[in-house]
């Protein structure tokens, strides 16, 4: 038994000094980076997950000012490419060749937006063995989505009546929120979720609600650069 303690007490020995020779750890680690008085530029792509009929990928990019740590303003703008047949889902296959019936389908084509940012709650993670500042922020703001019916979906694609709304520019109201992770000084990653709601006349005849969920994953580079470390 006696021996038993003596090995423990050169175990517990050994590791008080490792941990001297390691130095003291902070509990309450200082920020990596500084955004105040910056801009930032963010390339970002995205989907919008929730349209019944339509599969429909956004590539855009945001632009930044930073006045503090936990408020900016972000100007942004997405384009999504029309692919005829291909961004059909099977669903809209099923009804319109199959079963010859008509559905309300429109395209988000492009859209610029501006909103502002709240940023609440700053934390530290551990990630491959390197300390990673993370960010949790919220977004509201407004746009303007432009849309483009599909003529396959309508009864008559000369009428007048389907022409009229057959291409359209809608306000928009948008919020959303994410995590935002800094890799260096300069460099984020950022995944949020938005939601994308706008007024849609479609055949110059119905009036419907879109409510649209867009998850997108962003790149951010601050600059100035020449900032130094904290």
């Amino acid at each position: 038994m006696l021996s038993r303690l003596r090995g423990l007490a050169v175990v517990m020995g050994w590791c008080v000094s490792a941990t001297a020779s390691a130095g003291p750890i902070k509990t309450i680690q200082p920020k990596r980076h500084s955004r105040i008085d910056r801009w930032e530029i963010a390339p970002r792509v995205g989907a919008v997950i929730n349209d019944p009929y339509l599969r429909r990928y956004l590539l855009g990019a945001g632009l930044s000012y930073h006045p503090s740590e936990i408020f900016h303003v972000e100007l942004g703008g997405d384009f999504s490419p029309d692919l005829g047949r291909a961004d059909w889902k099977p669903i809209t296959v099923e009804l319109l060749e199959e079963r010859e019936l008509i559905a309300s389908i429109s395209r988000w084509t492009w859209s610029v937006d501006a909103s502002f940012v709240f940023t609440p709650f700053h934390a530290k993670a551990n990630l491959f063995s390197r300390i990673v500042d993370l960010e949790v922020y919220a977004r509201t703001g407004a746009a303007m989505i432009h849309t483009e019916d599909d003529p396959e979906t309508f009864v008559d694609p000369n009428a007048a009546s389907s022409q009229a709304t057959q291409s359209e520019n809608h306000p928009a109201m948008i919020a959303g929120g994410g995590v935002r992770a800094y890799l260096s000084p300069n460099t984020s990653l950022r995944f949020e979720v938005r939601s994308v709601q706008y007024l849609e006349t479609f055949n110059s005849a119905s009036i419907q609600k879109k409510n649209y969920a867009v998850p997108s994953l962003s790149a951010g580079f601050l600059f100035p650069t020449d900032r130094a470390d904290r």
